[in-house]
């Protein structure tokens, strides 16, 4: 809360951070403040700066020696979460780090999604707790009901970036309505890693795509390296893909079908067994 004219007040949760002595902490930072532009963000204090906006699904990585944000998807707009937090009042703020793997949630709402993949002694896996009263204007911040738990494994509820991961094979593909053969489906395997996919085909190709969790159908940008965007809609559902891709500057899909005309591409993938 602010204490002064500016209305300035910002706050944080430090953890997996780093004591640099004379009460000054640099390292993942959930962020709080008085505005309307920080609270829930994922900023890393006297390091890289901001790794997620609110709203943001990233990865991050190390690239040519330097940290890289990718953003692949989004959890929603900034503003309706926004709308979720409360001014000048208690707020849950949930933090959960497994892994490389890292999410804030206020009030029930996930508000960032991060996979650090950086390499260089960057991505910390451990360090510790710290609660930021920022420098600066006179404010003041109050935290109350801290509980900490630790995971035996993996938590239950996995980003669909998760799910994704891995291998695939089409069991059906259908293009302008015309299906295809075994034969060519044999031919095919996918391959996802991050946000990057690369198809092993007779035409192979690959490039990067980013989702959008939040809308109904979800929807999937996807942009091959050669160019060509492939706007799509798709489902998840334990080991059993299945996507709808726009191909020649049709529009996105609204529905997993393709029929002839309409220039779109149904697809429906199984994860390759090990």
């Amino acid at each position: 809360m602010p204490n002064n004219d500016k209305g300035f007040a910002n706050s944080g949760i430090q953890y997996r951070s780093k004591d640099f002595g004379d009460f000054v902490v640099g390292g993942y930072q959930a962020d709080m403040e008085a505005g309307k532009t920080y609270s829930g963000i994922l900023y890393e204090e006297r390091m890289d700066g901001i790794l997620a906006q609110r709203g943001q699904k990233t990865v991050v990585k190390t690239v040519e020696g330097k940290t890289k944000v990718e953003v692949v998807g989004s959890l929603g707009k900034s503003e309706d979460i926004q709308a979720k937090i409360k001014d000048k009042d208690w707020n849950d703020y949930v933090v959960i780090a497994t892994g490389n793997h890292l999410q804030h949630f206020i009030n029930g709402v996930q508000t960032v999604d991060v996979m650090d993949e950086r390499t260089g002694g960057k991505g910390a896996k451990e360090g510790i707790l710290a609660l930021q009263l920022h420098q600066g204007d006179p404010m003041t911040v109050q935290f109350k009901n801290i509980r900490i738990k630790t995971f035996s494994g993996s938590p239950s509820a996995k980003s669909d970036i998760d799910l994704l991961q891995g291998e695939w094979v089409p069991i059906e593909i259908v293009a302008n309505g015309d299906k295809a053969s075994q034969e060519d489906l044999d031919n095919i395997k996918v391959k996802i890693n991050g946000n990057r996919y690369s198809v092993e085909s007779n035409h192979p190709n690959q490039g990067t795509f980013k989702i959008i969790e939040s809308d109904s159908p979800k929807k999937m940008d996807v942009t091959g390296d050669d160019g060509a965007e492939l706007p799509a809609i798709y489902e998840i559902s334990g080991d059993t893909f299945k996507a709808c891709y726009a191909i020649k500057g049709a529009s996105r899909p609204t529905e997993f079908k393709s029929v002839e005309g309409s220039d779109h591409v149904f697809a429906v993938y199984k994860r390759k067994s090990e």
